[in-house]
C-alpha cells in the first residue's frame, strides 16, 4: 500500500528529501502570487511524498486523495444520479456511509466528488446562496440556473479552488431532465444521456457507454 502524504510527513524523512523540501517552501514563501495554506500543504506533501516514492506521485492527486465515484443518467421525464458512499485515504477504507449527493430541493440534487473536506464546504455555501434566492424571488431555483449558481461560486475561487467535480441533475420547465457536470473552476459540460465525474470516472464512462 503506498503512503499518504501525512503519513510519509510523520515518519522522519532523509537528509536529502529534508533539504528539498525545505528549498520547496522557501521558495513557494518568495512566490507573488498568494496560495491558501491549505493548496500550498497539498504541493508539499505531494513533493515530499514523490521524493520518497516516485510512483505516489503518479497514484494519487488530490482530487483522488478521499477517492470517488458519481453518475448521472436521464430518462423520459426523469433522472438518476447515484454515487459511492466511501471515504478513504488513497488505498485505506476510513468511512462507509459518506454523503456525496445533496438535496437542494425536490426536483433539484447535486453530487459532489473530489476532497471531502472541500465538498462539505462548497454545499454549505450553495445552500446558502440558495436559501438567500428563495427569500427574494419566492421560488426554488431551476436547474439551469443552479449549475450558473455553482460555475460562479467555483470561478471565485478559481486561484485557490475547491478540489470538487459536482454533478447536477434535475427537473425543469415541464418535468425536462438537466444534466451537467463541470470541473473545480466552474467550466460546465451539459449532456442528453449520462456524465460522470470523480475516481473511478473512467470504469462508470465504460459502463454508462455499455448502456447507452
Amino acid at each position: 500500500m503506498d503512503p499518504s502524504p501525512y503519513q510519509l510527513l510523520a515518519s522522519p524523512p532523509s537528509r536529502p528529501a529534508f533539504y528539498s523540501a525545505w528549498n520547496f517552501l522557501y521558495r513557494n514563501s518568495k512566490r507573488k502570487t498568494q496560495r491558501s495554506p491549505k493548496y500550498s500543504f497539498m504541493l508539499f506533501s505531494s513533493s515530499l511524498a514523490s521524493l520518497r516514492n516516485p510512483q505516489f506521485s503518479d497514484v494519487c492527486t488530490v482530487f483522488e486523495y478521499n477517492g470517488s465515484a458519481i453518475v448521472a443518467m436521464v430518462g423520459k421525464n426523469c433522472f438518476a444520479i447515484a454515487s459511492d458512499r466511501r471515504l478513504g485515504v488513497n488505498l485505506q477504507t476510513v468511512a462507509t456511509d459518506f454523503q456525496r449527493i445533496h438535496k437542494i430541493h425536490d426536483k433539484l440534487f447535486i453530487g459532489l466528488s473530489g476532497l471531502g473536506t472541500d465538498a462539505q464546504t462548497l454545499y454549505q455555501r450553495l445552500v446558502f446562496r440558495h436559501k438567500l434566492y428563495q427569500l427574494q424571488e419566492e421560488r426554488d431555483m431551476k436547474p439551469d440556473t443552479f449549475a450558473n449558481l455553482v460555475s460562479a461560486v467555483l470561478y471565485e475561487k478559481r486561484f485557490g479552488p475547491y478540489f470538487c467535480q459536482p454533478v447536477i441533475a434535475g427537473l425543469g420547465d415541464d418535468d425536462k431532465p438537466f444534466i451537467c457536470t463541470m470541473d473545480s473552476i466552474g467550466a460546465q459540460e451539459l449532456a442528453k444521456d449520462f456524465v460522470v465525474a470523480g475516481s473511478a470516472s473512467e470504469s462508470l464512462y465504460g459502463a454508462c457507454e455499455a448502456f447507452f
